[in-house]
């Protein structure tokens, strides 16, 4: 789990495929696992990923190769690691199987930013997989690219990558996303991910709207993410704790939350600050 803080004072035919990059998974599980998003992902002029139906030329429909999607693995230890500078899985993550944008798609859908796709055999029972799509066919060619939350496989599941957060291809391909700040904003390429706002974005940041004099906090928040309203009466140079005092769960869109203290001191006198989860 990785966490991040914001401070503050006061009618066609669709054809499915999909690639498997290994074999021998799913023993034991008869179900498919299927893979979509359900709301358009994003490139980096915020106009949906490219991609027909491989099938859309046959019904006399415009069509156009898909972006690189990658259903991985998290590995034994059961974090989604940050990709290596190529965009190749890091750490002891794998490459489960692969598909691309459009697939799965009415033929006569172009650039939606959509994909649904079928993967049998599924990953056994207790995998902890995640979805990473480029803005390109290729990681190799790629500049840029998007990642879900972890899903623990059970025994029928649907991976939705926008359920799970992926709204866009956020993320540039850095080496070293802890100390670069691709857009100058103040936050590294790392706290963006975290919080899941564009890192090659000024505009867009992690953001809380206002905070009123009641401990009522609003803030853009984003799919995929926890946001938790933590408090800290007296001063920031004493031996106080944060507490938590709202949470929001696990958002499945983006939208203006709001937060609210239900206890707040009595003469308001009280440090506020968000907290943002990753699961």
């Amino acid at each position: 789990m990785m966490k991040y803080l914001l401070k503050s004072s006061c009618a066609a035919v669709a054809v499915m495929s999909v690639m498997l990059a290994g074999s021998g998974f799913g023993e034991g599980i008869s179900a498919p696992l299927d893979v979509t998003c359900s709301a358009p992902v994003l490139g980096p002029d915020g106009n949906p990923l490219t991609g027909a139906n491989p099938s859309a030329k046959r019904f006399g429909f415009k069509s156009a190769a898909g972006t690189l999607v990658q259903v991985l693995d998290a590995g034994p230890n059961g974090v989604a690691d940050w990709p290596n500078a190529d965009g190749t899985p890091g750490g002891d993550d794998t490459v489960f199987a692969t598909t691309a944008i459009g697939q799965g798609m009415a033929p006569n859908l172009f650039n939606s930013g959509r994909f649904s796709s079928s993967i049998h055999p599924p990953p056994p029972a207790g995998s902890k997989m995640f979805i990473r799509i480029f803005n390109a066919e290729s990681a190799t060619n790629a500049t840029r690219w998007g990642q879900s939350n972890l899903y623990t496989m059970e025994a029928c599941a649907v991976l939705d990558a926008s359920k799970l957060g992926l709204w866009g291809v956020t993320q540039p391909k850095t080496a070293d996303p802890q100390t670069t700040d691709s857009d100058g904003d103040g936050y590294t390429d790392y706290q963006e991910f975290i919080a899941n706002t564009d890192a090659v974005s000024k505009g867009d940041m992690p953001l809380t709207r206002n905070i009123h004099v009641a401990g009522t906090v609003q803030i853009d928040a984003r799919a995929g993410r926890i946001y938790r309203l933590m408090r800290r009466s007296g001063g920031l140079d004493d031996n106080g704790s944060w507490n938590v005092v709202a949470s929001s769960g696990v958002l499945t869109m983006n939208q203006n939350l709001i937060l609210a203290d239900p206890n707040p001191p009595e003469d308001g006198a009280a440090f506020y600050r968000i907290e943002v989860v990753s699961p």
